[in-house]
């Protein structure tokens, strides 16, 4: 019984679609206080991407800012195809905070819509983790797994000193 329970968790398991990390590929320039990021993602050409922009920064690697002013190709849609732009329109302050250094760059982050898939791991992982605790208990029950089962008794500890 166990073992059948074990493989059908294994084939659901293996059934589940997992998804590799999206290469993309990222160019920027400034002009007019603006600036232009280039993109390219290499994906699934019909499906749709959720698009979202960060700078970063090299000398401070927990430094990550959204920008706001955004037009192009970023949110939701079919953006696995060609040379994409995005073009971030700098604010006053943006333009003071952000370009005294030259180790910013943009990191364009690429996820499938439509919820993604990631509930889709915590289920396998859910089903893997209860398909090993039934087995387990299922083994110790049959007095195959090493364990103690009902009809054993402890001996009787020794008494005080």
């Amino acid at each position: 019984m166990n073992k059948t329970l074990l493989s059908v968790f294994v084939i659901l398991l293996a059934a589940l679609p997992l998804r590799a990390q999206e290469k993309i590929s990222v160019t920027s320039e400034a002009a007019e206080g603006k600036v232009f990021i280039y993109y390219e993602l290499q994906g699934n050409p019909a499906e749709d991407y959720e698009i979202s922009l960060l700078l970063r920064r090299t000398s401070q690697p927990t430094f990550s800012y959204s920008p706001e002013e955004l037009e192009g190709d970023f949110n939701e849609g079919k953006f696995a195809t060609g040379k994409r732009k995005i073009t971030w329109k700098l604010t006053p302050e943006e333009k003071k905070m952000f370009f005294e250094g030259d180790d910013y760059y943009f990191e364009v982050l690429a996820k499938p819509s439509g919820g993604g898939t990631s509930w889709y791991y915590y289920l396998g992982a859910a089903l893997v983790a209860g398909g090993a605790a039934a087995a387990i208990i299922t083994w110790n029950q049959q007095g195959d797994g090493g364990g103690r089962t009902s009809d054993q008794t402890l001996p009787t500890p020794p008494g005080r000193p």
